[in-house]
């Protein structure tokens, strides 16, 4: 498929049938057993789970969006979440391969018995709610703790707070607004931008 903006991407980034070929030659690459893909929550990119294995194919730059960015971020906010002590997946390769289009990528291990927490997190209880909620904010205050080395930018902060204060309280809004200053900066310090279901 030729790539010429986010419509093209969007045709086929869930496709299994266009990155089989792909992510076979990544795991060969990386010297890995290759297990046919399955679809996993689509987000921007390319996500598939191979067995007990995830593989997410960032989107090139013909596609319209910065994969490379949202690749460096990841990655290095994977190896400070490992250091801070958080349980997060295993990366058993970080790197790019170049076919037509330069594509990075990840390779992780699949978590058992992973739910994505928007449909779970609506049948649950108060009490059950608020307990998910207090463990959501003892594992972000590990997360923001100050990395050993500046963290690449994952998303532009000007862009998620107006998308952020729309869905929220004037006040909230403005609290988001003066956060978004303050961690302008702190290049040390890590802030998720997109804790959404579908991310938990």
């Amino acid at each position: 498929s030729t790539l010429n903006g986010k419509e093209s991407w969007a045709a086929v980034f869930q496709s299994i049938e266009a990155f089989t070929p792909l992510a076979k030659a990544i795991f060969q690459k990386e010297g890995l057993d290759f297990v046919p893909l399955a679809h996993l929550t689509p987000g921007t990119n390319a996500v598939f789970q191979s067995g007990e294995r995830v593989i997410k194919i960032y989107a090139p730059p013909e596609s319209g969006f910065d994969g490379q960015k949202e690749f460096s971020a990841e990655k290095a906010a994977m190896v400070h979440a490992e250091r801070s002590g958080i349980a997060s997946p295993k990366v058993f390769a970080a790197s790019e391969i170049i076919d037509r289009y330069a594509f990075p990528y990840l390779i992780m291990e699949l978590v058992p018995g992973g739910q994505d927490a928007g449909p779970v997190f609506s049948k649950m209880t108060y009490g059950q709610q608020a307990a998910f909620a207090r463990q959501m904010a003892d594992t972000l205050e590990k997360l923001h703790q100050k990395a050993a080395e500046p963290l690449p930018p994952s998303f532009d902060p000007e862009k998620a707070a107006d998308r952020m204060a729309k869905k929220l309280h004037p006040k909230l809004a403005r609290q988001l607004r003066r956060l978004q200053k303050d961690a302008a900066a702190l290049p040390h310090c890590l802030c998720h931008g997109d804790l959404t279901g579908e991310n938990l």
